[in-house]
């Protein structure tokens, strides 16, 4: 695959602060694979998502996007295949190979 970097466009700045390495992180996030809804945490997940930042429980995109990222910031990410789930795509979510996945992201809080 060729190489792409995530880009991001900022829709609220945060006033929070950055995570760190291990952080906790909780956001509300709507992915899209074009015009398909893959996953919305408001409608499911009890509201919101947590995982640990700098450990790889997210995909590679997120992992060098989230340090930069202040609590409260609104953003859409988008992220490359590369960034993302890759040649091999992630079928059980119905993400197909190479496919570009478009986050739209609340940070909730770090802890």
């Amino acid at each position: 695959l060729k190489h792409r970097m995530t880009t991001k466009k900022v829709i609220k700045q945060g006033a929070g602060p950055f995570p760190q390495h291990n952080s906790k992180v909780t956001i509300h996030c709507k992915a899209r694979v074009g015009e398909k809804i893959i996953w919305d945490t408001e409608q499911e997940d009890n509201g919101a998502f947590t995982f640990t930042l700098g450990v790889s429980e997210v995909v590679p995109g997120w992992e060098r996007e989230f340090p930069k990222m202040k609590v409260g910031e609104e953003c859409i990410l988008e992220v490359p295949p590369n960034e993302a789930y890759g040649i091999t795509g992630f079928p059980a979510w119905g993400i197909g190979p190479n496919a570009k996945i478009t986050y739209h992201i609340k940070f909730l809080k770090v802890e």
